[in-house]
C-alpha cells in the first residue's frame, strides 16, 4: 500500500473516530487581560492566541490607553502559559506606539517551524499605513527590532491593508511547504477585499497574494454589496487552504464569507467562493481552526447585535455547521481559537463590552 493511501486511510480513522464522540465542554475560563494597570490602559480588545512548539501557549491583545476606539494610543500586550493555558505570566507591552493619534493595529501572529521562531505582522497608521513585522527567536521571551515590510518589498510601501487579527499560518504540504502566510483586509472603502501576503523566505521578504475582491470593484461599498472584511486562513491535509471573512456589508445575509486557494494563496476562484448561512455575522470578526480533521469556528450567534459568544464546528470542510457550543450568552465580540492537544483547543475572546478580555479552555471529547 502506497503512503499517500495509509496517511489517507489514517486522517479517515482519526475523523471518523474524532466525530463520533464529538461533545465540547468549557473545562475552565478566566480573565486574561483587564482594564487598569499595568500601563492604567483603558480597555483590551483584538485578542490573539497560538501555541508554540515549548507548549507555551502565547496571547496577545491592544491594550488602548485611551478609549475603547479603533484610534489612538496603544500597546501591544502578552500574556503566557506553560501548562495548557491553566496559569499565565503577568501582562507585558511587546509594542508601545507611544502618543501616536492611531498607532499599532493588530495584526497576524505566525509560527516559523523551520526557524523557531514567532512573527507578529502589524500595521502602524499615525500619518498612513505602513506594514510592520517584529520577531521573537525564544518563543516570545525577547523580541527584535520593528521592520518594515516595504524595507525589502517597495510596493508595500503606503499599502492600505492590516493583517487578521487572528494567527497566520506556515504551510505544511504541497510544493510551497514552509510558506507564511498572513491574511487579512484591505482598509480603504474602495478597495475594500480580504487578501493575503505571503513570504517564502520565512519573512524577510513579504508579496502580495491572491485577493477576493469587493463588488463594486474600486467604489465605496454600501449595504449589500460584497464587502469581505477581517479575515484568517487555515490549510487542510490536502494542501488546499480556506480564508474566512467577516461580511462587512451583509452580502447575501448577515452571514460569512468562504473562500479556497488551491495555490498556496496565491489566488482565490471565484468558483470556490461561499456564503455560509449556518453561521451568522453582526459584523464582527470571528476566527477558525482545522483541529484533527474538524473545522471549528468562533463567533456570534446573533445576526443583530455583538452577543452570545459560541463555538460551532463542521466535519465537511465548512459546507455545513451541524454543532455548536454556546460559550457566553451576553455582550462579546472578536474572537481567536488555537490548539492546545489533541483533546483540548483555547479560546480567547471579548467578553463584556468593558474592554475586557477572557480565556476558555475546550474540552473536545467526553
Amino acid at each position: 500500500m502506497g503512503s499517500e493511501s495509509t496517511i489517507f486511510i489514517m486522517i479517515s480513522a482519526v475523523l471518523c473516530q474524532a466525530s463520533a464522540v464529538l461533545s465540547p465542554v468549557v473545562i475552565e475560563e478566566q480573565y486574561l487581560f483587564q482594564p487598569g494597570n499595568p500601563g492604567e490602559v483603558d480597555a483590551y480588545r483584538i485578542p490573539i492566541s497560538i501555541m508554540c512548539p515549548d507548549r507555551s501557549i502565547l496571547a496577545f491583545a491592544e491594550g488602548r490607553k485611551y478609549g475603547r476606539g479603533d484610534y489612538g494610543s496603544k500597546f501591544l500586550a502578552m500574556r503566557r502559559s506553560k501548562d495548557s493555558g491553566d496559569t499565565w505570566t503577568t501582562t507585558e507591552f511587546v509594542l508601545d506606539d507611544n502618543p501616536s493619534v492611531d498607532g499599532l493595529n493588530l495584526g497576524n501572529v505566525i509560527i516559523d517551524y523551520y526557524n523557531n521562531s514567532v512573527i507578529i505582522v502589524y500595521v502602524h497608521a499615525h500619518t498612513h499605513s505602513e506594514l510592520y513585522m517584529v520577531k521573537s527567536l525564544d518563543w516570545g521571551v525577547s523580541w527584535g527590532k520593528a521592520i518594515a515590510l516595504s524595507d525589502r518589498n517597495p510596493k508595500l510601501k503606503g499599502y492600505e491593508w492590516t493583517a487578521g487579527p487572528g494567527y497566520g499560518i506556515q504551510l505544511k504540504y504541497g510544493p510551497h511547504k514552509g510558506r507564511l502566510l498572513s491574511c487579512g483586509h484591505g482598509m480603504s472603502l474602495e478597495l475594500r477585499e480580504a487578501s493575503c501576503l505571503y513570504s517564502d523566505d520565512y519573512g524577510d521578504t513579504w508579496h502580495l497574494g491572491g485577493r477576493v475582491l469587493g463588488i463594486p470593484f474600486n467604489h465605496t461599498k454600501n449595504t449589500g454589496d460584497f464587502a469581505p472584511g477581517e479575515s484568517q486562513i487555515v490549510e487542510m491535509y490536502d494542501g488546499t487552504l480556506i480564508m474566512m471573512s467577516r461580511n462587512t456589508e451583509a452580502f447575501h445575509c448577515k452571514c460569512r464569507i468562504f473562500s479556497k486557494s488551491y495555490d498556496a494563496g496565491e489566488s482565490f476562484p471565484v468558483s470556490d467562493i461561499w456564503m455560509v448561512d449556518d453561521l451568522p455575522d453582526p459584523n464582527v470578526c470571528g476566527s477558525i481552526l482545522h483541529h484533527n480533521g474538524i473545522l471549528y469556528f468562533s463567533g456570534l450567534d446573533s445576526r443583530t447585535s455583538r452577543t452570545n459568544m459560541t463555538l460551532y464546528w463542521s466535519l465537511d470542510n465548512g459546507i455545513t455547521w451541524p454543532g455548536y457550543l454556546p460559550i457566553y450568552l451576553h455582550n462579546s465580540a472578536y474572537s481567536c481559537l488555537t490548539a492546545i492537544d489533541n483533546n483540548n483547543i483555547g479560546l480567547v475572546y471579548e467578553k463584556g463590552n468593558n474592554g475586557h478580555i477572557a480565556f476558555s479552555k475546550i474540552r473536545l471529547h467526553a
